[in-house]
């Protein structure tokens, strides 16, 4: 398959159209309705998709032009449908096809990122939801972030906490410091990372505006995590706590 792509990524512009117009019908064809084909180069979102018409609007990353059969049908299946399991078949051809992805200045692999903390390293958190709940198609790095931010003053305290981010151009999440703390169950730990993962996600997926959304497609892929309910219940019995340990952290 990487000779096929690497080929297809040095195609001359008359063959490279006539592989998106037959790209296009293929689509047509599976998905049963009027699809209207853009390839780009973006280094940052491969694939989106907007219904338009009684069909569909659809960008994809050049590397789709070099796909077989079954990556094709997936493709078809996911925007169709949403399919879970055609959406893992596409986001690992996305992995397996990132050589063709033009490096930018932030572009090529996840920068290095701190992965051990004081109490926990991220490092096996990240693999083994990558493995359980992304099929390890999951391209990003997963670290530590710093957490120290002015302390507020007490009558403008904030009652909010970001646990998490997730940087779609750098592909890194970051995790509050506050969590790395042996009060912390391991499994509230992964749900902040996993909530973060399905960013980094749809992202790969559908593009930008998608990886920042929780829509109902984030919602249903972030309800598959085992502890989903248990966090919630437990972040909100424990967001105080949270609270004064970010404000002990903060520089006074």
């Amino acid at each position: 398959m990487t000779v096929q792509l690497e080929l297809f990524s040095r195609v001359d512009p008359g063959d490279r159209e006539q592989a998106r117009s037959a790209l296009e019908r293929d689509l047509e064809r599976r998905m049963g309705v009027p699809v209207r084909l853009v390839v780009t180069d973006n280094r940052t979102r491969m694939l989106s998709a907007e219904p338009r018409g009684g069909g569909y609007s659809v960008r994809l990353h050049h590397m789709f032009l070099g796909a077989d059969d079954r990556v094709v049908g997936s493709l078809a299946s996911y925007l169709r449908t949403g399919h879970r399991r055609s959406g893992a078949i596409v986001d690992a051809f996305i992995r397996d096809s990132r050589h063709l992805v033009r490096a930018g200045r932030r572009g090529g692999r996840p920068p290095a990122v701190e992965t051990a903390g004081r109490v926990r390293d991220l490092a096996p958190v990240f693999a083994e939801l990558n493995a359980t709940y992304f099929e390890g198609g999951l391209d990003c790095a997963c670290g530590w972030g710093r957490g120290r931010v002015a302390r507020p003053r007490r009558r403008t305290r904030t009652r909010s906490i970001k646990l998490g981010s997730y940087d779609a151009e750098a592909r890194v999440i970051r995790i509050h410091p506050v969590l790395d703390g042996e009060w912390v169950p391991g499994w509230f730990l992964g749900s902040i990372v996993h909530h973060e993962m399905c960013h980094a996600r749809l992202h790969a997926l559908a593009g930008s505006r998608a990886g920042r959304l929780h829509d109902r497609r984030f919602r249903a892929l972030e309800a598959r995590y085992a502890h989903h309910d248990r966090s919630a219940a437990w972040l909100e019995r424990h967001l105080e706590r949270l609270l004064r340990e970010r404000d002990r952290m903060a520089p006074r």
